[in-house]
């Protein structure tokens, strides 16, 4: 199986950015991989390059299937209940 994780990051209204802009400066990218593990090393190494937290994350369908922390682990959407 292929999976794929979609690094890009958006503004938070906490901090006073826009919800709607990626934030300045962080490149998006989409990277495929043959594991979860290796997609939670690749979002880990977004993280911690740019300097930014965690969030959600979507299947290529736009399906949500859970989020990677900023420890790295992956918590499935069934996990989340």
């Amino acid at each position: 199986m292929i999976y794929s994780v979609r690094l890009e990051t958006c503004g938070n209204p906490d901090h006073g950015q826009n919800p709607f802009e990626p934030l300045d400066g962080v490149p998006s990218d989409r990277v495929y991989t043959a594991s979860i593990e290796e997609c939670q090393r690749r979002v880990l190494e977004y993280i911690n390059k740019y300097d930014i937290g965690s969030g959600n994350w979507y299947d290529g369908l736009g399906e949500y299937v859970g989020k990677i922390s900023y420890n790295g682990r992956f918590w499935s959407k069934e996990e989340e209940k």
